[in-house]
């Protein structure tokens, strides 16, 4: 559960900036359009680009705060899972460095 969930987190932040990227290069697009424009419809699409920015800033802030309580709800549960489980999850971490080892060709 904890490595889908930090691959989960992951993949929205890799979304966040997809996202980001995407609406810095529409406001560039949208500011060029605007250069060809009267000043009155310069206002509106101005009107109407803010708008977009505030709903697009919304609906990042509101991906990256969910991000966050699932990265602390993941990191919460490891660390029960360690505190009630402290001999096994020892074990475990010394299985996996002994056979790292073993695979990168350290001598015990």
């Amino acid at each position: 559960m904890v490595g889908n969930t930090t691959k989960t987190v992951q993949d929205e932040l890799e979304v966040l900036k997809k996202d980001v990227t995407k609406l810095r290069s529409d406001v560039a697009e949208l500011v060029n359009i605007l250069k060809g424009l009267g000043i009155d419809k310069i206002n509106t699409a101005r009107d109407s680009v803010e708008e977009e920015v505030r709903e697009q800033r919304e609906n990042l802030r509101m991906k990256y705060k969910n991000a966050k309580e699932r990265s602390k709800l993941a990191a919460d549960e490891l660390e029960e899972h360690f505190s009630e489980h402290p001999f096994g999850t020892l074990l475990t971490a010394f299985g996996i460095g002994y056979i790292i080892a073993k695979l990168s060709g350290g001598n015990s």
